[in-house]
């Protein structure tokens, strides 16, 4: 079998295991995650373990970009491992690429709109909506619009490496035609 674990030092709420299926599901190749319900264990007295099914192994390099956004997802402690075994893995992703400074902060831009978007979205499906202040029991936020839409105060460009924008890219080809 085939897999992508998450390990955490509690089990994930709700919208936590969304967030998780959707990073795996999102930021992983296309088609690789199996339609069979997210799998929950516990490892020990304090570990949790959230398995994902997998159609195939996933390379270290795709593994390395689900990871760096679950990092931004999730601010406690966690590993992640995949049933990729370490002497079977390559670095087969780790090639040079040559692709103009302006096309990679372009890639990068909408990269950084899209995950905005894809967050706007996420929030608002938890019960959150735009506000003025941001108000955790009220639960509105003030970057909660669409990015064209965003005061240009609010727009943070994310720091993607150069690997983590080529995936972007090959993943969201339709973004750029």
């Amino acid at each position: 079998m085939f897999s992508i674990t998450l390990e955490t030092n509690r089990p994930l709420t709700k919208s936590e295991v969304k967030i998780w299926q959707d990073t795996v599901t999102q930021l992983g190749p296309g088609g690789i995650v199996k339609p069979v319900p997210l799998r929950t264990k516990r490892r020990g007295a304090a570990k949790y373990q959230h398995l994902i099914e997998l159609n195939r192994d996933i390379e270290t390099c795709e593994a390395e970009f689900i990871v760096s956004q679950w990092e931004t997802e999730f601010s406690e402690d966690f590993s992640i491992e995949t049933s990729l075994d370490v002497d079977q893995a390559t670095s087969d992703c780790d090639t040079e690429y040559d692709i103009s400074d302006d096309a990679m902060k372009a890639i990068q831009e909408s990269a950084t709109k899209a995950l905005h978007n894809q967050w706007v979205h996420q929030k608002m499906n938890e019960g959150w909506r735009y506000g003025m202040n941001m108000d955790l029991n009220e639960h509105t936020h003030p970057a909660l619009r669409d990015w064209d839409n965003l005061p240009i105060s609010y727009r943070k460009p994310i720091a993607l490496t150069e690997k983590q924008t080529i995936l972007f890219y090959a993943k969201n080809r339709s973004l750029f035609t």
